[in-house]
């Protein structure tokens, strides 16, 4: 690679890792963040919490009584009558005056009582944690950002971060206190975060730059801490890839393979003394950056083919070991200006993340003035790393074990630009939720039943809260879908279900999101019962429950106003999993399945919801004019 493709990529790099620096202001009611130009960098400053945490809400424990009876609801449309008769006999025995449920209820109450989030701390153990499967593929999702053409490349602009707000209601913004200088660990049961916030006596003043799987560290600002020039961290940049021209051995791979795996790989590197100050200097960095190379792929659409490199780096010949897949924001640049993002998932949702990377992007185009020098710049450091035979052995057996995974891994991207939001919108309908019950009626049509769907609402009008569920298949979503197959429907009765359909979904969206989903209440009287040592009552156990909680669509809507993509793997084996971006004229989906299981495929599925989407205008349109 030249130095002139290599700078190329660096003034991509540069504009989207504008920095970001939370810095309490004197009231404590909000955080400022410094959003500078490409001399600059993140940093996370004493106060993780200076927005008005306090004046957000608790995270309640809905009513017993109430979350029985939406479970109900929820599973009636999934189940035969025999089915639902069963379903309701084991909802009454746990209401039984005798049944540890009111216990188990008590019992969380007061956990909640007693604590900021009864959930939060539970859900990333459990979820993220505790979770051995890779990160990579199976968990991380993968973001693709839009290519730019770039003005402003310099200076410092002082601005603050509008606070994410559901109408006029404010939202929690821990997690974006988070994101950076954060690293996950590898343990032998459960893993670990790390965070290392601006007052930390290690408080890093460095990113990590990773480059054809050379690990450097890259100081980003001078001896007196200000921070380097453009001109300065472009030299940065030129020095590493000047020092990393031929491959290394793919230590990063080690991080995409099966937690207990790579825990035991971590834990004899960490006997070297250099190894465990080299793995110490990347968790502590700000973030990662990853200088991609360029891949032959001939398989996939463009877009298609950024999706795979922002989520998994395309194989180990490609660029999967180019990465550290612990760390909570790893930045990736390709040669041809790709730009994208991969997100280690515990600590934060996709949507926060992909706020904080589209706020910077409007900064840099944006004339910035130059700025001066900074002094006693130090040089990139390559950590070099001693790599035992048997740890080479595992580097193999990893590639190996990720190139199989990917290849599963049926995945596209693509935009459907017929309308957007805007035909929802004009029509009073939840553009979310009109997608959603397109999603059951592509579904629907294409396997002749309902299916158990996943969609992810945010808790954040809470204190730290983090996802409840959205049972996006309802009865009224199950008789939208009968009635569009039926050719008896008049387009009256089509629309009437429609909109039926749209309500209830937006009506449930409405619960979740005020705390009065089910999921994770029944996740909590699970736990509380296992922290007690309390038998779990039938309901919990039974294939009827279990199975209402099969989510073979999992999916998630992540809006932003320019054309990104987040994508990420199914969570069954034979489901799908289903991101999507509304915007005003045209929509962005990521749909992804597993090539193993002979049921499913991604590109069926997404014709299906295209087709079912333009339908869903066709009927309204044809009832505007019929009204004429």
């Amino acid at each position: 690679m030249n130095i002139e493709s290599a700078n190329e990529r660096l003034r991509h790099l540069l504009d989207v890792l504008s920095s970001v620096q939370v810095r309490p202001i004197a009231n404590g009611l909000r955080p400022k963040i410094a959003v500078q130009g490409t001399a600059s960098v993140t940093q996370i400053q004493t106060n993780r919490y200076v927005y008005n945490q306090e004046a957000l809400l608790k995270y309640p424990v809905p009513q017993l009584s109430k979350t029985l009876t939406k479970y109900l609801e929820t599973v009636r449309p999934l189940l035969s009558n025999e089915d639902f008769k069963h379903a309701e006999q084991l909802v009454s025995d746990f209401q039984n005056p005798n049944s540890t449920a009111n216990k188990l209820q008590a019992l969380l109450e007061k956990r909640a009582a007693e604590m900021d989030n009864w959930l939060t701390d539970w859900w990333q153990r459990v979820a993220y944690l505790e979770y051995r499967m890779p990160v990579t593929v199976h968990v991380s999702p993968g973001i693709t950002l839009p290519r730019q053409n770039f003005k402003g490349l310099e200076g410092q602009l002082s601005h603050t971060v509008p606070i994410d707000k559901l109408g006029q209601k404010p939202l929690c913004m821990s997690q974006y206190y988070q994101m950076l200088s954060t690293c996950r660990i590898p343990g032998a049961k459960r893993d670990e975060m790390v965070t290392y916030p601006g007052d930390h006596p290690k408080a890093p003043k460095h990113i990590t730059v990773i480059h054809n799987n050379h690990f450097f560290t890259v100081p980003v600002y001078g001896s007196d801490g200000a921070q380097l020039s453009m001109k300065q961290l472009i030299g940065q940049f030129e020095h590493v890839i000047n020092q990393s021209q031929s491959p290394a051995p793919p230590v990063g791979i080690l991080g995409t393979d099966k937690r207990d795996n790579w825990y035991k790989a971590y834990t004899k590197m960490c006997k070297d003394k250099k190894n465990k100050q080299n793995f110490e200097e990347i968790q502590r960095s700000i973030v990662v950056l990853c200088l991609d190379k360029s891949i032959n792929d001939n398989h996939h659409d463009e877009v298609t083919s950024m999706l795979y490199e922002m989520h998994n780096g395309s194989g180990s010949q490609c660029n999967s070991a180019n990465r550290w897949p612990d760390k909570t924001i790893q930045v990736v640049v390709g040669p041809e200006g790709q730009i994208g993002c991969s997100c280690e998932h515990a600590t934060a949702e996709g949507p926060p993340i992909l706020a904080l990377l589209e706020y910077c992007l409007p900064f840099v185009e944006k004339d910035i003035p130059e700025s001066s020098p900074a002094p006693g710049v130090a040089l990139p450091t390559r950590l070099d790393f001693s790599i035992s035979p048997d740890i080479s052995d595992m580097m193999v057996s990893s590639c190996q074990a990720l190139d199989s995974t990917i290849q599963d891994l049926d995945l596209i991207g693509s935009k459907f630009d017929v309308f957007g939001k805007n035909v929802p919108k004009a029509n009073k309908l939840s553009p979310d939720a009109f997608i959603q019950v397109a999603l059951q009626l592509a579904y629907y049509r294409m396997y002749g039943h309902p299916v158990a769907t996943y969609e992810s609402g945010s808790l954040r009008l809470f204190h730290r809260g983090r996802t409840d569920t959205i049972r996006s298949c309802t009865s009224a979503s199950l008789e939208y879908c009968q009635t569009m197959v039926n050719p008896n429907s008049s387009i009256s009765e089509k629309v009437q279900k429609l909109r039926d359909a749209v309500m209830a979904h937006r009506k449930y969206t409405d619960e979740v999101i005020k705390g009065q989903g089910i999921d994770r209440h029944f996740l909590g009287l699970k736990l509380i019962a296992l922290e007690n040592g309390i038998d779990l009552p039938k309901l919990l156990t039974d294939p009827v429950f279990e199975s209402s909680c099969y989510w073979q669509l999992s999916t998630s809507q992540v809006p932003t106003k320019s054309e990104n993509i987040l994508c990420f793997a199914p969570v069954v084996p034979d489901g799908y999993g289903v991101c999507y971006n509304p915007m005003e004229k045209s929509m962005l989906f990521a749909v992804s399945a597993w090539n193993s299981c002979p049921d499913t495929n991604a590109a069926k599925l997404y014709s299906h919801l295209k087709e079912a989407l333009i339908d869903a205008q066709d009927i309204l349109m044809q009832s505007q004019n019929s009204n004429l």
